[in-house]
């Protein structure tokens, strides 16, 4: 067996078990498992010990797939957490931060890598619809805990989470038009882009989620009802709930992302109208007291169980790919020695003036407090999400720009000090915010 996946195999154990072990331990040190992955990582790396080396350029179909695993199953684990109907008022935090407040990161960054690094126009726009997105895998410290939690904050940056991952996706596209229109039509005018890629894309990929998950949601609870399944069904059901919603957006050219979080949200729903609304800690509690393990048994308890299990596969498998995802970034970053100061500016700039400024600038229309604008300005956390649109691009493109290289590096350098501030920072200021409320 070659060495490299002997090395993963041990590597991955170790984290696991030693995770397991100090996990809470890191908190009192105002530490995010992420840091922790990331220094591993670059530890194993070309800079270190050269146990592993990996090129992003050179290996962006490998990674595109296993970042779209990630994201894919963090968008799910999120919709399912948010218990609240599409009319709930909390919505109108998350749809101007996935809205306005992306389209004018995108604008600033593109300004940002345009005049002040020299990036080409296309390269620029790549650059911040990179970037613009924040993380559904590395922000779950800040999002919602449970089903059960009304929190505004959490509940924002969840929502946020989710819708903006596909709301990125037309910026990606222009960007990739931009550069080379052989890799993708924009038309004339960006006419094309606008009417398909931002309009049709973007509410297919909603109401095709929506109305598949309300669909797939019954239809489980009919078979749960009437089988008596285990936890070995439970997870394949799940995971093949998520696979159907993913392959099915991606056949009518929808964005698929956003297909995933809405489908979530429709389970959650079907869950909420089968308990009339109850809570979901109230509805498990109930569902246990008469062993409703097997819905057969108590078919009353199927919708409980079904979302209960479905989110235990998400979560567990979501720690799985941020472990394996986060220790790659490390090494990514610990293989680009080559990282110029101009990247670790432009880094500086994105986390500490860009995202602040861009929600000062978009979310008064919301209801939040002072702390919580202040918070939601801050965790505007860069992740695996951006490496997902980057080797995306990359794979699109039939001639990558010259200035690609400096794009990669930028955004290494962001992802990087991201991980790094945000993970120091949410144990101190999560309390301080506890505190006050």
């Amino acid at each position: 067996m070659p060495l490299d996946v002997i090395l993963w195999f041990v590597l991955i154990g170790l984290l696991l078990t030693v995770m397991g072990t100090v996990g809470p331990l890191l908190k009192k040190l105002w530490l995010s498992p992420s840091i922790v992955y990331l220094v591993v990582g670059y530890m194993i790396g070309p800079d270190i010990l050269d146990l592993l080396s990996i090129d992003l350029a050179d290996n962006a179909k490998l990674l595109e797939h296993l970042t779209e695993i990630a994201v894919i199953v963090s968008l799910f684990g999120a919709g399912m957490k948010v218990r609240a109907p599409l009319t709930d008022r909390h919505w109108i935090a998350p749809v101007i931060l996935a809205g306005a407040t992306m389209l004018l990161t995108v604008a600033a960054t593109t300004a940002i890598g345009h005049y002040a690094i020299g990036l080409s126009l296309g390269a620029a726009v790549l650059l911040g619809a990179v970037l613009a997105p924040t993380d559904p895998v590395l922000a779950a410290e800040v999002q919602l805990e449970d089903p059960d939690d009304e929190d505004g904050l959490r509940r924002t940056l969840t929502g946020e989470a989710g819708l903006n991952d596909g709301t990125a996706f037309p910026m990606v596209l222009l960007a990739v038009g931009l550069i080379d229109a052989s890799s993708h039509s924009i038309g004339q005018y960006a006419m094309r882009w606008l009417a398909y890629d931002v309009v049709y894309k973007v509410a297919a990929g909603i109401l095709f989620g929506y109305a598949a998950g309300w669909v797939l949601s019954h239809d489980m609870l009919w078979i749960r009802r009437r089988v008596r399944a285990d936890t070995a069904a439970d997870e394949m059901m799940t995971l093949g709930f998520i696979s159907l919603v993913y392959g099915a957006a991606l056949a009518i050219h929808s964005y698929a992302f956003l297909s995933v979080f809405t489908a979530a949200l429709a389970m959650r729903r079907v869950e909420m109208n089968q308990n009339d609304q109850a809570s979901a800690s109230a509805a498990i509690d109930a569902a246990e007291e008469v062993d409703a393990e097997h819905e057969a048994d108590a078919p009353e308890h199927a919708a409980t169980m079904m979302t209960r299990d479905s989110l235990i596969v998400a979560d567990t498998m979501e720690r799985l790919v941020e472990i394996v995802l986060v220790v790659l970034v490390g090494v990514l970053l610990s293989h680009q020695d080559r990282i110029p100061p101009t990247a670790w500016a432009f880094a500086v700039a994105m986390v500490f003036v860009v995202r602040p400024a861009a929600v000062m600038a978009t979310l008064w229309p919301a209801k939040l407090d002072r702390p919580q604008w202040f918070l939601v300005a801050w965790f505007g956390v860069r992740g695996i999400g951006t490496f997902y649109y980057l080797t995306h691009a990359i794979n699109l493109l039939e001639s990558p720009p010259e200035a690609l290289q400096m794009v990669i590096d930028a955004s290494l350098a962001t992802v990087a000090l991201s991980v790094v501030m945000h993970g120091v920072t949410v144990t101190p200021l999560m309390k301080w915010y506890e505190t006050r409320r």
